[in-house]
């Protein structure tokens, strides 16, 4: 009837009717989550595509801006915001209390006195491990006065519907610790990313130069301590279970419970210490990075498979690593897929300690297995139960994959140590800059270097400029009257000796180069070492060589300074550094003393110690010559091979006062 009421031809109708066949057939198969390969149907994942759209919906949002929001760039920190804030009041922890969400009305509620107060949150994410994705059990948010711990089993639906909407605002900051696995869950499970968004761990690596844990803020800002036994213990724990104990709720309380003070408290000690706005942006971008992050679903890491190994290896054996190396990624690869297959998570197929066991020893038979496990007193895992047994041996005595896996090895091994050459440069950057911010801190000038005060005499012509102390000492003596306060200004009560070469320009507080105004170190122009050898006029006044630079013009000056220095030492032949000058003249002043003793005390010194301290004498004379021209010049006239009478008249009459 059909092909009779369209006047199709059979070949048509034919063509039409498998069409409808295969689409029936596939939408029934998706709908059952039926499999070609017959593995159960894992937990639905929002398309990639999805989450770059809602990503790029709310890109232009995403700040991290801790302490005022009307700001659109994360480097507006300055003292000025902070002022606008008092400091935060750290929350206690004896009396802490929470609220159980558990019920679609807590949440709504929750959510719109959040949003009607507009006050900041502190999140965290506590995830379970229960299947091989893995799916968030519990969310905890904090507010300044209140502790929230929402179910999440129970209100999947309710949170995408109720606390989405308050994650994508970015007029509420969202604080957190070690963000990097908590945004994707929620990517994973609930379709959310994080608007304005702060984490803690991050920007106390300014500080610290590496990543810390929640544990050691606690323990310095808030007074907190936790042992971290007990604190892996319930991170760890199953919170999928249900009913979760007194212990597992106050433990995921404390997590985002002192979150917003720490971040306050981080923000106004980078301004307090002066943080460089380059380390600060580096930060703030960081957290962009992260929150624009894109969840993707799991698969196998030889990465991070080989990170494991590493660190599990105590001794190293040459001759048969590379090969347990390659069997243990060959048995994590099959884990995985077990773990896939089943929906497990992996450490509940097979834990990783036990995997590197099996991949160390290298077991040949089944019963090998079996009794490795048993010597262990473990039960046997998943992995090398049935089937699975029997393709793990295959695995583990198969040598057609292993060129291949080695040469990704050595690949990814070379990779992690550019990464980490790498990341060692940034620490030791961030560590030199710090103790560049020290250094200033401890001589820079606390106080004006120059106050211009006036010095007149009686007759009232301008003098010089001077500091208070001056003024003051002037004035104490009873030799001197004040004739201005602002600016300070005397008058002598006597006539002065001279009055020649004064330089009266006022002097202004900033760096001669760049025009700095603050964080000035003294600069020498012509060097202590130089200068000593001046004639007295041009040493009476040091006041007029010494210069205001700010630390980085200071260090580009000493740069500049050395070079020249090292010039004039190969030009004038001449040590470089004071300690090589010292050495000389010690080493000279031990020539005049053999000089000395030979000739006064000859009288009275057999034929064999004078020809040995004449030998000495020229042995030494000869290494002073090389290293000085001021003596090499000295005794040009004589002859230095033996101690001949003139040679010791010319020592005799070396002034030290040259040098």
């Amino acid at each position: 009837n059909f092909r009779k009421y369209f006047n199709m031809e059979s070949e048509t109708y034919l063509l039409v009717l498998s069409a409808i066949v295969v689409i029936v057939v596939i939408h029934w198969v998706n709908r059952i989550g039926f499999k070609f390969n017959r593995s159960p149907k894992l937990t639905n994942v929002p398309p990639q595509s999805h989450f770059d759209n809602l990503i790029e919906e709310h890109r232009t949002s995403v700040i991290a801006v801790p302490l005022h929001r009307k700001t659109n760039y994360t480097t507006n920190i300055s003292r000025e915001l902070l002022d606008e804030k008092p400091p935060a009041v750290c929350p206690g922890y004896h009396d802490a209390t929470y609220q159980f969400v558990e019920t679609e009305d807590q949440l709504k509620d929750l959510c719109r006195s959040i949003v009607s107060i507009g006050d900041d949150i502190g999140v965290d994410v506590e995830n379970s491990m229960g299947s091989y994705r893995g799916f968030v059990a519990l969310i905890q948010i904090s507010t300044l006065s209140e502790n929230y711990i929402i179910d999440a089993i129970k209100l999947k639906g309710a949170i995408k519907k109720f606390l989405r909407p308050l994650f994508l605002d970015p007029n509420i900051c969202k604080v957190l610790h070690g963000a990097h696995s908590d945004i994707l869950w929620l990517q994973r499970d609930y379709d959310m990313v994080l608007i304005n968004y702060f984490d803690t761990q991050i920007f106390a690596q300014l500080f610290y130069h590496k990543a810390v844990s929640l544990h050691v803020l606690w323990k310095e800002f808030c007074n907190y301590d936790m042992s971290k036994e007990i604190k892996n213990q319930f991170q760890r724990s199953n919170w999928a279970k249900r009913p979760l104990t007194e212990n597992q709720l106050n433990y995921a309380m404390m997590d985002s419970h002192f979150l917003l003070y720490l971040r306050d408290t981080l923000v106004r000690k980078s301004v307090e210490q002066e943080i460089a706005p380059k380390a600060m942006n580096k930060a703030f971008n960081e957290m962009s990075k992260i929150s624009l992050r894109v969840y993707e679903p799991e698969r196998f890491n030889m990465a991070a498979a080989l990170a494991q190994y590493s660190k599990m290896v105590v001794k190293f054996d040459p001759d048969i690593e590379e090969l347990k190396k390659v069997r243990y990624i060959q048995l994590c690869k099959f884990r995985d897929e077990i773990a896939k297959s089943l929906d497990h998570h992996i450490e509940d197929v097979c834990t990783t300690s036990s995997l590197f066991n099996v991949a160390t020893h290298l077991p040949k038979t089944s019963s090998d297995i079996v009794e490795l496990f048993s010597s262990c007193q473990t039960t046997l895992p998943v992995l090398f139960q049935g089937n699975n047994l029997t393709k793990s041996l295959r695995i583990l005595h198969n040598t057609t994959q292993t060129a291949v896996i080695s040469t990704q090895i050595r690949e990814l091994e070379l990779k992690r140590r550019e990464e980490l050459g790498q990341a060692k440069q940034t620490e030791r950057q961030m560590k030199k800059q710090e103790r560049k911010q020290k250094y200033v801190e401890k001589c820079s000038t606390k106080l004006a270097v120059y106050e211009n005060c006036r010095m007149y005499a009686p007759d009232g012509e301008l003098l010089c400029r001077c500091d208070r102390n001056k003024i003051q000492w002037y004035l104490s003596k009873g030799i001197a009257e004040l004739t201005s306060k602002d600016p300070p200004a005397i008058k002598l009560l006597f006539e002065p000796n001279g009055r020649e070469g004064r330089d009266l320009t006022d002097r202004a507080n900033q760096c001669v180069i760049c025009g700095k105004t603050e964080n000035f170190l003294k600069y020498h122009v012509v060097p202590a070492r130089f200068r000593d050898h001046f004639p007295k006029k041009y040493k009476s006044h040091r006041s007029h060589d010494v210069v205001l630079l700010c630390f980085h013009c200071h260090e580009e000056a000493y740069k500049k300074s050395s070079l020249l220095k090292k010039q004039l030492a190969k030009e004038f032949e001449v040590p470089m550094m004071q300690s090589e000058w010292r050495s000389i003249v010690d080493r000279l002043r031990n020539v005049q003393k053999l000089t000395a003793n030979l000739s006064r005390h000859t009288s009275h010194m057999s034929e064999e110690s004078i020809a040995e301290m004449e030998r000495a004498l020229v042995e030494k004379l000869e290494v002073v010559i090389a290293e000085n021209h001021y003596v090499s010049k000295l005794v040009s006239e004589c002859d230095t091979t033996t101690c001949n009478g003139e040679l010791l008249d010319k020592l005799s009459t070396i002034d030290f006062k040259a040098f």
